[in-house]
């Protein structure tokens, strides 16, 4: 909850920025920019049980951002995105994993590649003086389906809230993080081993290293 309500602070903080600068009026309709997105980062599971990791994994992505100044320095993106999250080295082994309550995790983590089609929807603000951008919105992820019944992320869908910073390094070039925090619990149900059983919930986060390459002029 307190993760929720810190980004959800800074999803608020480009209209407080903006109500604080001086009065402007809206720019003349331009044209549309677009990008080039490359993104690589760190997808974590969070569960609502002790666990003795969050089952990280390498997830990439790829993708078109496309960008309408809506303001001076407001802007509106939207960033279609394919992505695959990869598999990684099961944890089965690890102290204190304890099958009846992390084997669906690990399962999720470990077993298969999986890709996904994502579409962030983004507000941007441009800091005045300075070649940095902050963004925040929501993000909504589909994993492609898959015919392994084992899959548990097979055809799931998720929306969570997104923030960014972007540095413009060139004029045709911007660095920049990513966070994302799920809202949708896209695993809900009772584990065990017969005669004892848990409530799991299961949310993705992830953190990425983000690159976007203009593509617009």
């Amino acid at each position: 909850m307190k993760n929720a309500l810190s980004l959800l602070a800074i999803f608020l903080l480009p209209f407080l920025a903006y109500a604080q600068s001086e009065e402007a009026p809206k720019t003349e309709a331009r044209s549309y920019d677009f990008n080039v997105f490359l993104g690589i980062g760190r997808g974590t599971f969070e569960t609502n049980r002790e666990a003795p990791s969050k089952f990280p994994t390498l997830e990439t992505r790829l993708g078109i951002g496309i960008i309408r100044p809506i303001l001076n320095h407001l802007s509106l993106k939207i960033r279609p995105t394919l992505g695959i999250k990869f598999k990684r080295k099961s944890h089965i082994t690890v102290p204190r994993f304890d099958p009846r309550e992390h084997m669906v995790v690990d399962d999720m983590a470990s077993q298969a590649n999986r890709a996904f089609l994502e579409i962030p929807l983004l507000l941007q603000y441009h800091v005045q003086r300075i070649p940095l951008n902050f963004a925040a919105g929501i993000n909504a992820r589909t994993f492609f389906s898959s015919d392994r019944s084992w899959d548990y992320l097979s055809g799931k869908s998720e929306v969570g809230m997104m923030t960014g910073a972007y540095y413009r390094i060139t004029p045709k070039l911007n660095i920049g993080l990513d966070y994302y925090y799920g809202l949708t619990r896209f695993f809900r149900g009772s584990v065990g081993n017969g005669t004892e059983s848990y409530n799991l919930d299961i949310r993705n986060n992830f953190l990425q290293l983000s690159l976007e390459f203009d593509i617009s002029r």
